[in-house]
């Protein structure tokens, strides 16, 4: 039977392969050779038939049901943000669907003032894309080199020189990124495809974490910043989305007294 590929197919392929038995309660069996789980295995887990799994994964049902769907997110282990992600593919997004509007982008004034009032803070608005829109002085100096409005954070997260300073942590930030822009992104916007034929054909590391197809709702995390005279410091930030919009404020911060805040306020204070 010939297979027709669909998002959701796709989507369901590559967490198969990612699960193994242990971590879904099976045994392995000696001399076990799949990738993954079995197909068999997956629709065991989601009590439904082997048969239809199959049409599933072959692109031959375009229309599951949202039971079935939350059923296999269960067997897959999906959480909160990979089964609603899985759950968007299933109810439309096609070559056809509407493009992002312009307006969708447009940051309201209330969000430009506040970063003009944001001095001891980095603030920074980004889109699903990851694309830079605006950010204020301290967060330019906070990272010169991807926070500047035109850069784009993801791109800058797959360049040299942020492999050099992130080192051994390099790749999960990356691949927590990816997760993200799947996640956030739109595939019918043209400036997501740039970015995803850009970084497919010019970036050893990233065909691979692309193909995993990982979702995550990246509202906060940690990212390593030089700061001298403190060397590398670890700081915290946490997205905030703009309401009406398809963009994010993020701002970061640390509790007042740890070397991230030290290091940021003696930042703020040689800029001014």
């Amino acid at each position: 039977m010939n297979e027709q590929r669909t998002p959701v197919s796709e989507y369901l392929r590559a967490r198969r392969n990612v699960l193994q038995p242990e971590d879904v309660g099976l045994p392995r069996t000696p001399g076990r050779r799949v990738v993954g789980l079995r197909r068999e295995e997956v629709a065991a887990l989601a009590r439904i038939s082997p048969e239809y799994y199959v049409r599933l994964e072959r692109g031959h049902d375009h229309q599951p049901s949202a039971q079935v769907l939350l059923a296999l997110a269960q067997a897959l282990k999906l959480d909160d943000a990979a089964t609603t992600y899985l759950l968007r593919l299933n109810s439309g997004w096609s070559p056809s669907a509407m493009e992002r509007s312009p307006a969708s982008q447009k940051i309201p004034e209330s969000v430009t003032a506040l970063l003009r009032t944001l001095q001891d803070v980095p603030a920074v608005v980004v889109d699903g894309n990851q694309d830079v829109l605006a950010a204020n002085p301290l967060a330019q100096a906070l990272q010169p080199a991807s926070m500047q409005p035109g850069r784009n954070l993801l791109l800058a997260t797959f360049s040299a020189g942020a492999r050099d300073r992130v080192g051994e942590t390099w790749r999960s930030l990356a691949e927590r990124l990816v997760a993200s822009f799947r996640l956030r992104s739109n595939p019918n916007d043209p400036r997501f495809r740039e970015l995803l034929a850009n970084l497919l054909i010019q970036d050893a590391d990233f065909p691979g974490i692309w193909a995993r197809h990982e979702v995550a709702d990246l509202s906060f995390d940690t990212t390593q910043h030089r700061i001298e005279p403190f060397g590398v410091v670890t700081v915290s930030w946490q997205h905030f989305q703009v309401p009406g919009t398809d963009t994010y404020l993020v701002l970061f911060a640390d509790p007042p007294g740890s070397p991230a805040a030290a290091a940021i306020r003696y930042l703020a204070e040689s800029i001014r």
